[in-house]
């Protein structure tokens, strides 16, 4: 379900240079499993540099990323998700 106020005219679709498209978009609620596999898929120096340590509860932060629009505001700012048509679950939160 889509909140009230979500930022919809925010999300574009992006041409990489290898002419692939990604669809970004603010992340919702409902994308905690997804953001739970990126950050589980992250090396172990990626992830010591994104938390600052190796012990993060990879669930808690996924829920956090994904409720920050609750949390923090729609109009504050905005964690991100790129999606692929060949990979629609696979998203991210660039810091």
């Amino acid at each position: 379900m889509t909140p009230v106020g979500y930022p919809a005219e925010r999300a574009v679709d992006i041409v990489l240079r290898d002419g692939s498209t990604i669809h970004v978009r603010p992340v919702l609620p409902g994308d905690v499993e997804a953001i739970r596999a990126f950050l589980e898929r992250l090396s172990p120096d990626s992830r010591d540099f994104r938390f600052f340590s190796l012990g993060v509860n990879l669930h808690a932060a996924a829920e956090l990323a994904a409720d920050a629009i609750a949390f923090e505001g729609l109009q504050r700012r905005h964690d991100i998700a790129a999606t692929t048509p060949a990979a629609p679950a696979t998203a991210g939160r660039p810091r």
